[in-house]
């Protein structure tokens, strides 16, 4: 009876060492996927702003966006950071799954201008976040901040 019980533990204990390996595939999946549509439509909208407004030099065209990163749990992995920067004359957003590796996606053809090198989240949950279309030192340029106040949506671009 013993080497019964004994048996029938080890058995389940490989059974789950063996299927970890793609239990965290499927969860580091479900999550870069989860953040690419987020991506893929904040692109779309990003697009269509540059596409329809004019650059200014102050307040201007402005995009309000919610990104949301994963948190970790049994179906998903959880999103260490997602950056937005400049690849050139594109603004680009690349993002890591704890699990898994880094992916890259095109915004929109403009440069991006942050306080820095880019602009990056790191913790879980719901960001709010603000993206403008510019003129800057005569080239067009879109920003990116965090989203602060209805009144302050209107001032104190990066």
């Amino acid at each position: 009876m013993i080497v019964r019980l004994v048996l029938a533990v080890v058995v389940t204990a490989a059974l789950i060492g063996a299927s970890m390996p793609g239990v965290r595939t499927v969860r580091a999946d479900h999550a870069d996927a989860t953040v690419a549509r987020q991506l893929e439509t904040l692109s779309t909208r990003l697009q269509a702003m540059v596409e329809r407004d004019d650059p200014t030099v102050g307040p201007g065209a402005q995009l309000r966006a919610d990104v949301r990163l994963p948190r970790r749990s049994f179906t998903r992995s959880r999103i260490t950071a997602l950056s937005f920067l400049s690849d050139g004359d594109t603004t680009v957003a690349t993002w890591r799954v704890s699990d898994g590796g880094r992916t890259r996606r095109l915004l929109v053809d403009f440069p991006l201008r942050t306080a820095g090198t880019e602009f990056t989240l790191r913790a879980a949950g719901t960001h709010r976040l603000v993206f403008g279309y510019r003129h800057h030192n005569g080239s067009r340029v879109v920003t990116v901040r965090r989203f602060k106040s209805d009144a302050a949506a209107t001032t104190g671009y990066v």
